[in-house]
């Protein structure tokens, strides 16, 4: 239960100063100039992800009227309602302008009465992104929040020395959050690197040696199509399959949850099998054709999703399933495919094409230890970003218990003097 000794306030009433919409350019006026914060270049965290900001042309009296201040804060008011009233505090850079552009608005917190600090976590709570859903104006594409919508969020607010304390214990998860990320991060690239040299043979493990044989993908199985003839209405009870999604985002697929389809008495679908390599079929851009997925599970009943096809391997004497879901995933072998890929503004695979493809394999004992190798790796990723996950709930359910009031937080005397 909250603490009712707090006041509840409105935004509007503690922030006096007006608050301002970004600058609106065409097209026409981007390529050089000023720098320019986009809603693309910060995330929902309120992170800055991109480094490199797009540029604009302005007036000398443009610049200064728009530029960020440090300690300003940005908020999103045109977007799609997931993000919505994202927020960020600008933290520099000190020297130069950097502008924002119209689908912004500028909030300048008043340290009488409300920190910067303590109030970029207002704006990043549950409750403040669903006041804004809340409010926004609907449109086909978008939604829209004004600055009266913001004004009217509403939260307790405890004293400037209990908002100072609670943000420095929120940055403190924060950090730990970002070392754990960048822990996870320099490990995924060193996964990569390893794959890069395993798969292709640059590196060999201790007790193997001669040449790798080359295989032509045809010759070591043949093709299926996913589901055919269903429906909207076919979907969402019956018989489980596969996603594209699935297929595009795992190196394999084992027992899991899977989604549902109906499938009639004597229907000819295709069943998925231990060990078949499942591809997708298209994608806008030609560097996401052709992901693959290899099923590893055990089930006498599953199927494939009709943007999707499988490959069924003869025998696997040639290529091990559990190889085959890194070496298909392999830098050089991805950007092989991704050059099988045709279209213009979408882009397919052959079935026939990707057939042709050539693979440099090692013998089965190799493939094994090397398959043992990486899957060691990929669990200990799985670890760390299970940890990446945790923290990140944690500090979710501690802003909920601090930002509303439910828990407060002790403040001395030396913690006072410094608000």
């Amino acid at each position: 239960m909250a603490d009712e000794s707090l006041p509840v306030v409105k935004l509007g009433d503690v922030l006096p100063a007006s608050y301002k919409n970004g600058i609106y350019k065409s097209a026409d006026f981007y390529g050089e100039g000023v720098p320019v914060l986009r809603i693309n270049d910060f995330d929902n965290q309120g992170l800055l992800v991109n480094e490199n900001l797009q540029k604009v042309r302005l007036t000398d009296s443009e610049v200064e009227s728009y530029s960020l201040k440090f300690d300003d804060i940005i908020v999103n008011r045109v977007n799609s309602l997931t993000h919505i009233g994202k927020s960020i505090l600008w933290k520099g850079p000190e020297n130069g302008s950097v502008v924002y552009e119209s689908n912004m608005m500028r909030i300048e917190a008043d340290r009488s009465s409300v920190l910067p600090e303590y109030l970029i976590r207002i704006l990043h709570s549950y409750t403040a992104r669903t006041h804004f859903r809340k409010v926004a104006k609907r449109a086909v594409a978008q939604c829209s929040v004004s600055q009266q919508d913001v004004k009217s969020l509403t939260f307790p607010l405890p004293p400037l020395a209990e908002q100072q304390k609670i943000a420095k214990i929120l940055s403190t998860w924060d950090e730990a959050i970002a070392t754990t990320e960048q822990l996870l991060a320099n490990s995924e690239q060193q996964k990569k690197a390893l794959m890069q040299q395993l798969l292709t043979g640059k590196k060999r493990l201790p007790g193997f040696e001669g040449e790798w044989q080359s295989h032509v993908l045809g010759d070591l199985g043949s093709t299926y199509p996913g589901l055919a003839g269903k429906n909207k209405e076919d979907f969402g009870d019956g018989k489980p399959y596969i996603s594209y999604r699935k297929v595009f985002s795992g190196l394999s697929i084992n027992t899991d949850i899977f989604d549902r389809v109906r499938i009639e008495r004597g229907e000819r679908q295709h069943r998925v099998k231990y060990g078949d390599v499942l591809f997708t079929t298209s994608s806008e851009v030609p560097e996401e054709v052709g992901m693959t997925s290899v099923f590893l599970g055990d089930m006498d009943e599953l199927y494939l999703n009709s943007f999707c096809f499988g490959f069924r391997l003869h025998d696997f004497e040639v290529l091990l399933p559990e190889f085959a879901k890194f070496k298909l995933r392999e830098w050089t072998v991805r950007k092989i495919i991704a050059r099988m890929a045709q279209g213009a503004t979408r882009y397919n695979l052959s079935k026939k094409q990707l057939l042709t493809l050539r693979l440099q394999l090692p013998g089965l004992a190799e493939q094994r230890v090397i398959a043992r190798v990486l899957d060691l790796q990929e669990e200990e990723l799985d670890l760390i970003r299970r940890d990446v996950e945790r923290l990140k709930a944690e500090k979710k359910a501690l802003m909920q218990q601090l930002l509303t009031g439910k828990r407060r937080v002790k403040v001395d005397e030396a913690e006072r003097a410094t608000a």
